[in-house]
């Protein structure tokens, strides 16, 4: 996952940690812990965190994925 790149398009979105976590159904904690690296997002919270952003396919593929992937 490319930290940098979600936390940018958070950024971008004016999305707070907070906002996203409520998205998500998850501790604002828990979302901290997982943008940061210390855990993972499952698809579902992925698939979400997509839709709640209104993020692009291309840029999803681009933060979720590891480069060998895509």
């Amino acid at each position: 996952m490319d930290n940098q790149k979600l936390k940018g398009y958070l950024i971008e979105k004016r999305k707070t940690y907070a906002n996203c976590a409520s998205a998500l159904g998850i501790s604002t904690n828990s979302f901290s812990n997982k943008i940061n690296g210390r855990s993972r997002f499952d698809i579902i919270e992925i698939n979400n965190l997509v839709c709640y952003l209104g993020m692009p396919l291309d840029d999803a593929v681009e933060i979720f994925l590891p480069k060998n992937l895509h």
